[in-house]
């Protein structure tokens, strides 16, 4: 099933494909790697986000059995498409600005974005977790299924931007193999970026699934 987009959206896809040289890619992967660099406006990052082998097969099993949604931060959540999770099943989770996260921060020096990850917990186990923003959340995340494996997600999309930990982070990530991911390596990344890869997963999931929608 073809993916409809608004004419803007559907002009600047051909654009980008122009640009790339019409790459003989999967519909699938043609369409994450469109829309991140769509959303960055950057055709430089086309051929620098990396797919592990299992990442989209783990999204689609991971939708459709109604997961967790969890992000570092409300930019991210603000980005991704909600009411369609809604309607789907899925619930969405992010802790950055809850009171406790501000209080235990400024008791142990700890990043908000570390500490969220450590309140949610209990909603990681099979989630499909987006991190836009903060490394700090990506190496918690990584160190917290390294103390307990029941804790991993179906799919990790770790996209945190910035000079300090983000390029670090994501080689840590990129060098496991236990769970799927999608990452874009260096210090390049964001909050929209991290939401482009996820929506385009829901995109593919709809496709897979023969749906309609607008």
């Amino acid at each position: 099933m073809k993916i409809i987009r608004n004419h803007i959206e559907e002009e600047s896809f051909k654009i980008i494909d122009d640009l790339m040289g019409n790459p003989k890619l999967d519909p699938e992967e043609k369409e994450i790697r469109s829309r991140i660099t769509h959303a960055a406006g950057d055709a430089g990052l086309y051929w620098k986000v990396d797919i592990s082998k299992k990442a989209v097969d783990a999204s689609e099993d991971a939708l459709r059995s109604k997961c967790n949604i969890i992000t570092d931060s409300r930019m991210v959540e603000a980005g991704i498409r909600k009411k369609w999770l809604t309607q789907n099943g899925n619930k969405y989770f992010c802790a950055i600005d809850k009171e406790n996260i501000f209080e235990k921060s400024n008791q142990t020096g700890k990043t908000r974005a570390a500490l969220s990850m450590r309140a949610l917990a209990e909603y990681l186990p099979r989630s499909i977790t987006v991190i836009g923003n903060a490394p700090t959340a990506l190496l918690e995340l990584l160190s917290m299924i390294k103390e307990d494996e029941n804790l991993k997600p179906s799919l990790i999309i770790g996209i945190p931007v910035g000079f300090v930990g983000a390029a670090d982070s994501k080689k840590y990530l990129s060098s496991q193999s236990d769970i799927p991911f999608i990452t874009l390596p260096g210090t390049r990344g964001g909050s929209n970026l991290a939401s482009a890869v996820f929506n385009a997963l829901i995109n593919i999931y709809i496709m897979r699934e023969n749906a309609d929608y607008a």
